[in-house]
């Protein structure tokens, strides 16, 4: 792994010497200004969202299944979700931790 990083390291430092930039001379605004404008359709994925969670509720409460949940949430005695409320900040900053060692990024 350490390795790696060296090997890493040399490779950026190589690179940032040895960088050409390419003169533009307004290339990219002419061709982002020449580019068609869309039309935004994040309606369609919001409609679709919509439409298939209320189709998944539905089946829920159909089959029962919302109400075997609660009738079960009910029965556990407290201490179980006191330890599930207490256990989350651990575990939420071992994830976090994980995707920093890891170097994952959510975007």
């Amino acid at each position: 792994m350490e390795q790696y990083e060296t090997y890493e390291k040399s490779i950026r430092k190589f690179l940032n010497e040895n960088k050409n930039e390419i003169p533009n001379q307004g290339f990219s605004q002419k061709v982002m200004k020449n580019l068609p404008v869309t039309d935004k359709h994040d309606w369609i994925v919001w409609t679709f969202a919509l439409i298939g969670l209320s189709i998944s509720v539905g089946i829920a409460f159909y089959t029962g299944f919302i109400q075997n949940v609660i009738q079960t949430a009910q029965q556990a005695p407290f201490y179980y979700f006191a330890g599930a409320v207490f256990c989350f900040p651990f575990i939420a900053f071992f994830v976090l931790c994980k995707m920093q060692f890891c170097k994952l990024k959510i975007v």
